[in-house]
């Protein structure tokens, strides 16, 4: 089976190796996966290559990924429509992703009869699947004519729902976002559970894993993210960044050399963006490679701090305590509905409290092992090891319904 994958980032690529390994047992399969690095400006393009698979890197004329117009749209169909001519895939899998490139992606295959399945990537934040609004349906805005011309002249497609993208099959992670995103109007017949296929690795990791003496490692780990550059609640400024980054060293350094405090980048950041000042106030902090396994460096911390980074959301699958620098009403975030699932703090003295209780109070501990327990059961039921498989099960139904 000819499979086309569509892969903008490193998770996106894990899925789809987790799902690719499941169909191999079945039968060998030919692939060919997609970079869009040019118009994003990142993408796992490193990974997929370690992967072996053929990659094929879209190119752009315009190199300025966040500066996305029709001239772009354009190119890229354009490119798209020969790569569907030349490997004529049974199917396109992708990652969930912003329109307008994935809907192109997933409406120029149904053209030539290519069924899609998009995968859920990870979570979401509720809000986000039910205010999501299609700019098309803005063209109806009788009291916004500013709007309405804009809708009009713009031609970029749009999906008639957040993340879903018009793919002929949805593949959520559980019931709770089936229910959301059928709340926010989607067919539920393109709807699908089946888990998170990247997450079968966490499920076997966490049933493995039953060591409660992590705790006594005493190493933090920060996962920082490229909060200057993008952030779904708006642009931050790099002075807010400084002092963010200020709050986790001085935090280390009232706490060493007791505790040692570990940074991982975002694969999107890297020092040399704030290079003017990093060495300055970053004094104790240690940063570890954005490229090392990030479960490894997971297990081996015995507290994460962040603001909002998905990936905590990973940690606290494998039974680390979460603790967030932020202001829990302008920075929601994903697992705020659970009780007890993280710790919320602000300010250096209380982050240092927050480490040692997480260090010395039991009675903590148990609670919030007991709410990411309720975090799981909520967001990722079907939590089994087995969401490739379904995955798999659902394309392989394609290729009998195709020939």
């Amino acid at each position: 089976m000819k499979i086309l994958i569509q892969c903008s980032t490193q998770s996106h690529a894990q899925a789809a190796e987790a799902i690719i390994e499941e169909l191999n047992k079945i039968e060998k399969n030919e692939i060919v996966a997609l970079s869009l690095r040019n118009y994003y400006g990142y993408g796992p393009d490193d990974y997929i290559k370690n992967l072996e698979w053929p990659l094929c890197i879209l190119k752009r004329i315009r190199k300025k990924p966040k500066d996305f117009n029709i001239q772009d749209y354009f190119q890229f169909i354009f490119q798209f429509r020969s790569i569907l001519k030349n490997f004529n895939p049974d199917i396109l899998l992708l990652g969930d992703d912003h329109p307008p490139l994935q809907v192109a992606m997933i409406e120029e295959s149904k053209r030539k009869k290519i069924p899609s399945i998009l995968v859920q990537e990870g979570p979401f934040n509720p809000s986000i699947i039910l205010n999501h609004v299609d700019p098309r349906q803005e063209r109806n805005d009788k009291k916004n004519l500013k709007k309405r011309i804009k809708s009009v002249l713009s031609p970029l497609p749009h999906s008639n729902g957040y993340g879903h993208g018009n793919a002929t099959v949805f593949a959520v992670m559980s019931e709770y976002y089936r229910h959301l995103w059928e709340k926010a109007g989607i067919n539920s017949n393109s709807i699908v559970v089946t888990g998170q296929p990247r997450f079968d690795k966490l499920f076997r990791i966490r049933e493995s894993d039953k060591n409660v003496q992590f705790i006594k490692k005493k190493e933090i780990l920060i996962l920082s993210q490229p909060l200057t550059r993008y952030c779904e609640y708006g642009i931050w400024e790099e002075e807010d960044y400084r002092n963010l980054l200020k709050v986790f060293n001085d935090s280390a350094k009232r706490l060493s050399p007791e505790y040692k405090f570990n940074i991982r980048l975002h694969p999107n950041e890297s020092i040399e963006d704030y290079s003017s000042w990093w060495n300055e106030i970053c004094t104790h902090l240690n940063v570890l490679s954005s490229n090392g396994d990030l479960y490894s460096q997971i297990l081996n911390s015995s507290a994460i701090v962040t603001v909002f980074s998905t990936a905590a959301f990973e940690a606290a699958i494998l039974g680390r305590p979460i603790v967030t620098v932020r202001d829990i009403n302008k920075y929601p975030a994903i697992w705020d509905t659970i009780p007890n699932i993280s710790i919320n703090i602000r300010t250096v003295d209380a982050l240092v409290s927050a480490i040692l209780q997480i260090h010395t109070d039991e009675s903590k501990l148990e609670k919030i092992w007991t709410a990411q327990k309720e975090l799981i059961q909520k967001e990722l039921a079907p939590f089994d090891g087995k969401s490739s498989n379904r995955v798999a099960k659902s394309i392989l139904t394609f290729k009998k319904s195709r020939y």
